[in-house]
């Protein structure tokens, strides 16, 4: 007879990790237990079937006992279930056994003065802003990517608690823009430091072969505008 508890589901691409050395099953307290390898989820591979079906799956494909087996306890079959119960636990709450319920929906910026920032990154930068200059929620959308730029003082009002703001350059993140070739890397920088950025490393090439440079906000957060040469389509080919 096969041991269930030695087989990968057949639907999956789990990795084999070895047990403790045991080739043949084990008889404790009424159950086998042990033999060789034991299917356990990598978080680097999703399965391609659902949690919910790969055990029986694995019983269809491989005949392996089911609950109305009269050898059900003999067959290894209660902890092979057991096992798969506490892999099927594990991996949901490191999220990679289900089709992913989180996604990237943009990021924020939470500003001092609205109305400057909103004229920064919509007529230095071009980001196209639609909501008026008063306003305390504002999107900014460029190239399909949502960006947010949030009231400090809304948003400390809607969480209840006071944050500290960094003065000056903000060293914490960037916001990478991209331009076709080399010489609008340099004509990009020019326009913005003319415009009101804050210059913060001009232009040159880098030893990966990328020519970059570096402008700030006006609150201080820093802007990378780079390229590799070659069109945005084509820049990571």
């Amino acid at each position: 007879m096969q041991y269930a508890d030695s087989m990968p589901c057949s639907n999956s691409a789990h990795p084999i990790v070895q047990s403790s050395g045991r080739t043949s099953p084990e008889k404790v307290g009424g159950y086998y237990i042990g033999g060789p390898p034991v299917p356990i989820p990598n978080t680097a591979v999703k399965p391609d079937c659902a949690e919910d079906t790969c055990l029986e799956t694995d019983r269809k494909n491989r005949s392996l006992p089911t609950s109305s087996n009269p050898e059900l306890k003999s067959s290894g079959f209660f902890l092979y279930t057991a096992r798969y119960a506490i892999m099927s636990a594990s991996a949901r709450q490191i999220g990679i056994w289900r089709y992913r319920i989180m996604r990237l929906d943009g990021f924020g910026l939470f500003v001092e003065d609205m109305a400057k920032m909103i004229r920064f990154y919509r007529d230095v930068l071009g980001f196209e802003i639609k909501e008026a200059e008063d306003t305390s929620n504002v999107y900014l959308v460029k190239d399909g990517t949502l960006s947010l730029l949030y009231g400090r003082n809304d948003f400390e009002k809607m969480t209840n608690r006071k944050y500290d703001h960094i003065k000056g350059f903000n060293g914490h993140f960037e916001m990478a823009l991209y331009v076709d070739t080399f010489e609008e890397v340099d004509k990009a920088f020019s326009k913005a430091v003319e415009n009101g950025a804050a210059p913060v490393l001009e232009p040159e090439f880098e030893p990966w072969g990328q020519r970059t440079c570096y402008i700030a906000d006006p609150e201080g957060n820093l802007i990378e505008i780079g390229s590799w040469n070659k069109p945005y389509e084509e820049k990571d080919s």
